[in-house]
């Protein structure tokens, strides 16, 4: 008489019983196998940890990103490899790095995940895209924003934010302020005379002289409009300001082009000065500094070329 029993069932259990040897010595759901098949694939350069800090695995982007990455390292603590220190000092947050190559500075993003998100200490993922020309377009829309194109030196907005902030400083810690105005002389006749050109070359060449000056001595300075520039610092005492302006009116007159004969550069300069340890009248606020010098300057402009006028 034919058996009743359906073996059926006993074979999808040998099936099974196979598929789950197959999943533990052959590998099929192994992530070093998933490594293979699609990390190497990536453009990003991938490195994985495993839940005891060891190198799992890296592809051949990250290869060619950090020189110091070879098979050895498979295995090997992380925290224990001296070169991966960009790592160890960023163990589980997103960062950026930049790393030079031939004499280039080349910058990256790293994306930090976990190998299971249910399970924090199942191992990170570090996966370095980079980022270069964003960086460089960040870094250039700030210098736009902060410097003047011409001079390269501070535009007005961010020095008068540089300048209120160390107003404040001053006054807090009770030191002594200064702001200078600078006026170059005749700049209208070397523009109609030997054109804008020239003149942007004397803008720049002043510029240039006054960040010789008083650059040491850690003076913040920029250019305020037009043939003005202005700078403010905290002197040590009430002529050292007076005297590097007449130091820079000294270099200015050394400027020489022989188109510029009857021409040399000549400056008016207004100095507002306060101790506010010492000095009663308290200034209100740094743009009162900043008229007290304006007002002098313009003083010094309708009295005699190369004056300064505190």
């Amino acid at each position: 008489m034919p058996s009743a029993v359906d073996i059926a069932p006993l074979g999808f259990l040998i099936q099974a019983f196979i598929f789950i040897i197959a999943i533990f010595y052959c590998r099929i759901f192994d992530i070093n196998e998933i490594n293979k098949n699609i990390f190497t694939k990536f453009k990003e350069g991938v490195i994985i940890i495993d839940g005891n800090g060891r190198v799992l695995h890296f592809n051949q982007a990250s290869k060619n990103i950090f020189n110091w990455i070879d098979n050895s390292l498979i295995g090997k603590k992380i925290v224990n490899i001296p070169e991966a220190k960009i790592i160890n000092d960023n163990p589980k947050e997103d960062f950026n790095f930049s790393i030079n190559q031939n004499n280039e500075e080349i910058y990256f993003e790293v994306k930090v995940s976990y190998i299971d998100y249910n399970n924090p200490s199942s191992g990170l993922i570090y996966i370095i895209n980079e980022n270069t020309q964003e960086i460089l377009l960040k870094k250039n829309l700030e210098y736009l924003a902060n410097y003047d194109g011409l001079t390269k030196v501070y535009n007005q907005v961010y020095t008068l934010g540089k300048i209120k902030k160390r107003f404040e400083l001053a006054k807090e810690n009770q030191t002594k302020f200064s702001v200078i105005m600078i006026d170059l002389n005749n700049f209208k006749i070397i523009n109609d005379k030997f054109g804008h050109l020239m003149g942007n070359d004397v803008l720049v060449l002043v510029a240039q002289k006054i960040y010789e000056i008083f650059s040491p001595f850690n003076y913040v300075f920029g250019r305020f409009g037009g043939d003005e520039f202005i700078i403010s610092g905290t002197p040590s005492n009430k002529t050292e300001t007076t005297e590097l302006c007449q130091k820079l009116i000294d270099a200015t007159l050394s400027i020489k082009k022989n188109e510029l004969k009857e021409y040399t550069p000549t400056l008016s300069i207004g100095i507002s000065y306060h101790d506010f340890k010492h000095d009663k009248n308290q200034f209100n606020d740094y743009e009162e500094l900043i008229k007290s010098a304006d007002f002098s300057m313009y003083k010094a402009k309708n009295s005699q070329e190369n004056i300064i006028i505190k």
